[in-house]
């Protein structure tokens, strides 16, 4: 609930600003043309967690750390509604990036509690791949001038992301007989762990916009909450299935982009953005991968975030 409390008061803070930034609304200087496109690709960082824990406290069972680097294609679009209001889209994807993944697990009767150093198993596998990275957003909103040179869009929307690993080979220390007596490797390209998170998100937001001869600078800031995601995580090698729901989960995005005009109603692009689903708690369900058969629901035992950091560079026309 206090997820909740906080989006309430980022609408009420964002409905309170609109008559002081109407003000004003008869100078707007005409800058939104009818709509516009932007195409840009870049570089993105990803990193998930994905956590086992041991009943409703933060004793880790297992701890699950997903990364990727990879070529991020970003295509986005604006619309003028007129009156000053304006609908925006963008889609963001990644293909076949290169991951890595680290799997720490705290396993009785070695166990000696749950820090980074006294972990009893773990794996690494550094040829792992990031399959898919899709991020879908779609945004209503209003501009307002703050002067000749400065604009304020307040907006809200809803925005869908899946992204997807699966990891391969590795090398292994496992506690046996003993604590981490064991080491080994796992055979190359098989794949033994296969991750998804799928996130469906709402959020309200503020972008400033600020033109000073050929330049244009924008700051972009965003808060939400990502509603009932979900997980899904393959044990190939134990064939089993962990299916993890969550209630909701506080989302955070930041931007900053900075562009030069050209000729023609073009504009030379670069930014940079980070987002963030911070780590919430929730339910698993286990079953067999081959049969389907269910070995059992466990409450409050399964943690999960996502962030995501991009650098980018393209072309926006304006039409």
């Amino acid at each position: 609930m206090r997820h909740f409390r906080y989006m309430l008061v980022i609408a009420l803070f964002a409905f309170a600003a609109t008559p002081v930034l109407a003000e004003g609304e008869d100078r707007l200087t005409g800058r939104g043309m009818s709509h516009e496109f932007q195409a840009t690709l870049g570089y993105g960082r990803i990193t998930a967690n994905e956590l086992v824990y041991r009943g409703a406290g933060d004793e880790r069972l297992s701890h699950l750390i997903w990364e990727a680097s990879t070529l991020v294609a970003t295509l986005s679009t604006r619309f003028d509604l007129g009156n000053a209001w304006a609908l925006s889209g963008q889609a963001m994807f990644g293909v076949n990036g290169r991951g890595d993944m680290t799997d720490y697990d705290w396993l009785a009767p070695f166990a000696k509690g749950t820090s980074d150093h006294q972990w009893t198993d773990r794996s690494q596998h550094p040829d792992s791949q990031l399959d898919h990275y899709f991020d879908l957003e779609l945004a209503v909103g209003r501009d307002f001038d703050l002067n000749e040179a400065t604009q304020v869009n307040l907006h809200g929307g809803l925005k869908y992301t899946w992204i997807e690993w699966h990891a391969r080979g590795g090398r292994y220390i496992y506690s046996d007989n003993n604590f981490r007596d064991a080491r080994g490797s796992f055979p190359d390209g098989e794949v033994g762990v296969s991750y998804k998170q799928q996130r469906r998100t709402v959020f309200v937001g503020a972008e400033m916009i600020r033109e000073q001869g050929d330049w244009r600078l924008s700051g972009l800031l965003r808060a939400g909450l990502s509603v009932n995601p979900k997980a899904v995580d393959h044990h190939w090698l134990r064939n089993i299935r962990f299916d993890e729901r969550f209630s909701s989960s506080p989302f955070f995005q930041i931007g900053l982009a900075a562009e030069r005009q050209l000729e023609n109603q073009m504009w030379l692009h670069v930014g940079a953005g980070y987002q963030k689903f911070f780590r919430e708690r929730g339910d698993t369900r286990l079953s067999a991968i081959r049969t389907g058969q269910k070995q059992g629901i466990y409450d409050n035992s399964v943690g999960a975030d996502l962030s995501v950091a991009t650098i980018d560079i393209g072309i926006r026309r304006e039409f």
